[in-house]
């Protein structure tokens, strides 16, 4: 096997296994040369032992090659290796207990050395009954699969993954699996034990209608008690212990209503069991308890479905990276915490790239629909830029670090969606000042209640049982959560849709807005001025003019100086001496040899403009000269007093702009357009994109003043900029739309960002923004409406404590399922 795996020359077999490569063959190019290989396992089994160290003499003698042979990674024939070369036909795995029934299994991996490994176990564990949908992630350290509890079970992969060799451990997330897994155990245990509660209690009820001796009630009894207890005890420990909390900080919740009515049952069932009665509450306590844990455990599974988008921005973030260094010039994997700007790293297909960069080597295919729902791959080479958290299709890339950590791109989004969701609307605001006073009113009126039942003559019994169910029927955790899930739920919807929105208020915003205010550079437009052509009107050629154009502006960083240069060295034109430069507000001077130099617009070179006679006399008014339709700004030199050229440069209008406006038209919705450029262009892009009310020649406080006038004038309005040159637009509008302007997206003043940059989504954010509100206010509604009528009722005794608990769990699980719908597919 050594000598396969060796720089002998190629005889058409595997360098692993020694099989004829009869499927084609399977090429691996690594530091010490290239091989090829008769199947994907053996390329990637021998690309995993070769980056753990094992020299390529070595890696015939691994263990780990004797085990994937076992597995059925390595074939171990030829016929195995026809049989893997075979298209896959879908196996019947055997599923006894029905699709429905399988449930999911994320695991943190820890020992991987590389992609290889990760390949490995994804492999092996497919090959695993009751597993299936198996994912296994190199870049994050995640394995995501279904499993079939009747054939399997999490702890049996566990141990299946170790005996690969590496380390598996349930996820630990906000909420860990570990936790949530123990809740589910301790529901069930709770669920067991007051079924048996509910089975004594219903043998005491006979005794209402056949008489039972002393000692029957206590033998009856005594079990009950018992059983109640160790649900009180077990299941209710951390109820109790949160409601002591709440009470403590006048933070009452849904735990202090359920602890008062389970222990009031409790306590007043106790009481009756000494004194020999047969009415007790037990069944009442233990139910209590039980349908709280089973909310609990349900509200918990709607959380997590509703925040699923948002929990997969959260795991993006990879956990190593191939790092390369003079030592390994082929790269090294080691955490992502080493990696530092200015680093080079590779990555390959299958991974997800770890920081900013730009690609210095490398061609492939990129998906960065998790960073703007865009699910269209796209391409990089040379030259582009990839994104932390894009993931790579096809293609492998050599990339220079740029930003790492909280500084990239998603580190940004994270640190964005975090505040979003930390961040209070006024709808949240006002439930939770409600909730401090409604749980302190609810237990006072329950009280009163009780006292006033006895005065007026009603048994003692029935008059604590109204009063435990009216505490136990108010539903606080409806108004707790109606809002902010909601608010969950529209952020998950948002960037399902490529839309981040930073600031939940521009979603309550949205209600009422009429009229929509639009910048035209890097917005409407994409803001990269190109230099489509120049006019000579003198004796200068158009290499002189360059050079001198160049030489004026080749300190100055304006877009049309930047194109300028970028033009004359793309030419091999070097720039011409210019001294004495001096900045204007509209244009630029300087001196070459004895003769004044100038580059400006028209307002600037107006006298050079009316003495041209290259220009004919009804061309020199402003805006005479363009084509009607036209899109482009012009920009004028003059030598020695005299006009010598003119360039024209052009804007190009950004995809679906038209599209975009038109959409917001048929929405019943006013647009205006704003600019820093001249009237004349403002109006031409006005007129082309179907926008009639355009302001030209605006500054930035300018602009502040105009969406002032416009608010009252017409109501609410939307500004829709870069979120930079416009911040003071964009904090005086109701709402603030802001294109993704990548290195700066998480510091503007807006309320969302476009992430695709594509004005289209404005109209899905509208939608979503209606569909958010209108969901809030049905659960709001729902929750005062439940309320008022059961509260009534279970002062009036219609309503007994269990029949109380299930109406308070059936009030919170509508509107968490209410919710849901705003996120189904």
């Amino acid at each position: 096997m050594e000598a396969l795996a060796s720089d002998r020359p190629d005889d058409g077999r595997c360098r692993l296994c020694g099989l004829e490569r009869i499927n084609g063959s399977f090429p691996l190019v690594i530091s010490s040369g290239e091989y090829q290989f008769c199947c994907n396992g053996c390329r990637q089994v021998f690309r995993m032992l070769s980056e753990t160290g094992t020299s390529v003499g070595e890696v015939g003698r691994s263990e780990v090659l004797e085990k994937c042979r076992t597995l059925g990674i390595i074939p171990r024939s030829e016929q195995e290796l026809k049989e893997s070369g075979k298209p896959d036909i879908p196996k019947e795995k055997g599923n006894p207990s029905g699709s429905e029934h399988r449930l999911n299994l994320d695991l943190l991996i820890s020992g991987m050395w590389c992609p290889a490994c990760a390949w490995l176990i994804g492999e092996a564990a497919r090959k695993q009954p009751g597993i299936e949908d198996v994912v296994c992630r190199f870049s994050t350290d995640q394995f995501l699969c279904r499993y079939d509890p009747v054939c399997t079970s999490p702890g049996a992969v566990i141990r299946f993954i170790e005996g690969l060799g590496y380390r598996a451990v349930l996820r630990q997330d906000g909420d860990s699996e570990t936790e949530d897994q123990r809740e589910w155990i301790r529901l069930i245990i709770c669920v067991f034990l007051t079924m048996n509660v509910m089975m004594f209690s219903f043998s005491l009820y006979f005794g209402f209608f056949s008489r039972f001796s002393e000692e029957t009630i206590r033998r009856l009894s005594f079990p009950v008690a018992v059983l109640s207890s160790l649900v009180l005890v077990y299941g209710g420990k951390e109820i109790f212990r949160k409601a002591i909390r709440g009470v403590s900080a006048a933070a009452f919740g849904v735990e202090t209503l359920i602890s008062i009515g389970s222990l009031a049952a409790y306590g007043f069932s106790t009481y009756q069991f000494l004194s020999g009665s047969i009415e007790l509450y037990y069944d009442t306590s233990a139910m209590l308890i039980t349908l709280l844990l089973l909310g609990k455990r349900l509200e918990a599974k709607g959380r997590r479905r509703i925040s699923k988008d948002l929990s997969l921005l959260f795991s993006l973030v990879p956990t190593k990276v191939k790092i390369c260094t003079d030592r390994f010039p082929q790269g090294r994997y080691a955490p992502v915490a080493q990696l530092k700007t200015g680093d080079c790293f590779i990555v390959s297909e299958e991974e997800s790239v770890a920081a900013d960069g730009v690609v210095i080597q490398g061609d492939g295919f990129v998906d960065e629909s998790s960073l703007t729902g865009e699910a269209k791959p796209v391409r990089k080479q040379e030259k582009d830029r990839l994104t932390a958290g894009s993931r790579v299709i096809s293609g492998g890339f050599r990339v220079r670090t740029e930003a790492v950590g909280n500084a990239s791109f998603l580190g940004r989004m994270i640190s964005v969606m975090e505040e979003a969701l930390s961040r209070r609307n006024r709808f949240e605001e006002r439930s939770e000042h409600l909730l401090r006073w409604f749980i302190p009113g609810i237990v006072g009126l329950a009280v009163m209640t009780g006292v006033a039942g006895i005065l007026w003559g009603i048994r003692i019994e029935e008059a604590i049982t109204r009063s435990i169910s009216m505490v136990v029927i108010s539903c606080p955790c409806a108004l707790g959560i109606a809002v902010p899930l909601a608010h969950v739920a529209g952020l998950s919807l948002g960037l399902r849709n490529g839309i981040l929105i930073r600031d939940f208020r521009g979603v309550m915003n949205s209600r009422g807005i009429s009229l929509f205010v639009f910048d035209k550079t890097g917005t409407v437009t994409e803001g990269k001025w190109r230099l489509m052509e120049i006019k000579l009107c003198s004796g200068l050629t158009e290499k002189m003019v360059l050079g001198l154009a160049f030489g004026l502006e080749r300190s100055s960083s304006h877009y049309i100086a930047l194109e300028i240069k970028q033009c004359a060295e793309s030419r091999g034109i070097e720039p011409l001496t210019v001294t004495g430069v001096e900045l204007y507000e509209n244009g630029i001077s300087g001196r070459h040899l004895d003769a004044t130099v100038k580059i400006g617009s028209r307002e600037f070179l107006k006298k050079e403009i009316l003495d041209s006679t290259a220009i004919e006399p009804d061309q020199k008014e402003p805006g005479r000269w363009e084509e009607p339709e036209s899109t482009h700004s012009s920009v004028y030199m003059s030598y020695n007093g005299s006009l010598c050229a003119w360039f024209r440069f052009e804007d190009v209008l950004k995809e679906g702009v038209a599209e975009a406006v038109e959409g917001l038209k048929k929405g019943g919705y006013g647009l205006v357009l704003v600019s820093g450029d001249s009237s004349w262009t403002t109006e031409q892009i006005g007129r082309r994109i179907g926008i009639r009310k355009v302001y030209g020649g605006q500054l930035p406080l300018e602009k502040v003043k105009i969406v002032d006038e416009l608010q009252k004038n017409a109501g609410p309005v939307a500004m829709v900029g870069d979120g930079i040159n416009d911040a003071p637009a964009m904090l005086q509008a109701d709402l603030s739309v802001a294109m993704n302007s990548g290195a700066h997206f998480g510091k503007e003043a807006s309320h969302i960002v476009l992430m695709r940059n594509d004005l289209r989504q404005i109209s899905v954010f509208m939608n979503i923004a209606d569909r958010v509100q209108k969901k809030i206010r049905q659960n709001l509604a729902w929750a005062f409406a439940y309320n008022a009528a059961g509260i009534p009722l279970a002062a009036f005794g219609f309503l007994n404590p269990i029949f109380a608990a299930s109406a308070m769990l059936m009030s919170s699980l509508s509107i968490i399922g209410n919710t849901l719908l705003l996120i189904k597919k």
